[in-house]
């Protein structure tokens, strides 16, 4: 009996013959580049995805180069700036860790967008991390960060009713006993 959810033996045997021409054609492809088009049609293989790496080596000697110009003109004052920028990422990503939870609660109670909160937190804890990174460029990063972040109104305190006083006013109090029947 051929149930409508079920599959003859040919069709099964023509699934897994393609199945395997499939994998030998992977395989034999394997070790090739991969080249990966976006939507206007444009090979992202030659573009800035090359670069990556050179990017990456190329930041933190960048940086100590500021560093050492900035040593020249200022001097000692350097290493004090070095200091208050890595105590003030420090402190940074502290505040963020600790008030993320209460933003996001009060954005939802207050019907906001929980997105917009989690990106601007996420804006400042890398702010954080670039002011934790010592030299010019990441400080330059991190401002830019920050502005985009955007200024985050305090939270909301939760309202408080002193002790003993009723949520609403329709309570009415009195005695009671059981009576058994």
């Amino acid at each position: 009996m051929d149930w409508q959810g079920d599959i003859t033996f040919t069709q099964a045997a023509t699934r897994v013959s393609t199945s395997l021409r499939a994998s030998a054609r992977a395989e034999s492809g394997s070790g090739n580049v991969v080249k990966t088009i976006n939507a206007e049609g444009v090979c992202m293989n030659n573009s800035l995805a090359r670069f990556w790496p050179i990017i990456a080596l190329a930041f933190p000697v960048l940086e100590i180069i500021g560093i050492v110009r900035i040593w020249d003109a200022v001097g000692i004052w350097t290493l004090v700036w070095l200091l208050l920028d890595v105590a003030a990422g420090a402190a940074l990503i502290a505040l963020e860790r600790a008030a993320f939870m209460p933003v996001m609660a009060a954005t939802m109670m207050g019907g906001g967008n929980p997105f917009e909160a989690l990106k601007a937190s996420g804006l400042r804890f890398l702010a954080g991390v670039m002011l934790i990174f010592p030299g010019p460029i990441s400080d330059a990063i991190a401002l830019i960060l920050l502005v985009w972040a955007g200024f985050r109104p305090p939270v909301p305190e939760p309202i408080r009713r002193p002790r003993g006083a009723a949520a609403n006013d329709d309570v009415i109090e009195g005695d009671f006993r059981r009576v058994d029947d």
